[in-house]
């Protein structure tokens, strides 16, 4: 059971927030009097209600979020793999330059 608490109470939101698979949803402010029956429904196994199609536009585009943003992630990896690469190639070469120095006798 995962519910969730929060002011965002667009209905749009709510569908992704159902899409990611959290049973109950309740938004702010909290109508107190309410509250103990909201809690005792997602106690016994309650969950809220989505529109079918709703939430299968919601979970497209839930999805849609989690590939942008991974493959957001991948294009850093890969420019920091880069980064490090040349750096390293940088590291060899003054490694090498510096061992060709200590060898080399001063003349």
């Amino acid at each position: 059971m995962t519910n969730t608490l929060t002011a965002q109470a667009y209905k749009d939101q709510r569908d992704m927030t159902m899409a990611a698979g959290v049973t109950g949803y309740l938004t702010k402010p909290l109508d107190i009097e309410a509250l103990p029956g909201q809690v005792e429904f997602y106690l016994n196994g309650g969950r809220d209600q989505v529109d079918a199609q709703a939430m299968a536009q919601a979970q497209t585009r839930y999805t849609q979020e989690v590939v942008n943003r991974l493959e957001s992630r991948i294009r850093d990896l890969e420019d920091i793999n880069n980064q490090l690469r040349r750096l390293d190639k940088m590291k060899d070469t003054f490694i090498q330059l510096t061992a060709h120095e200590l060898r080399t006798p001063l003349t």
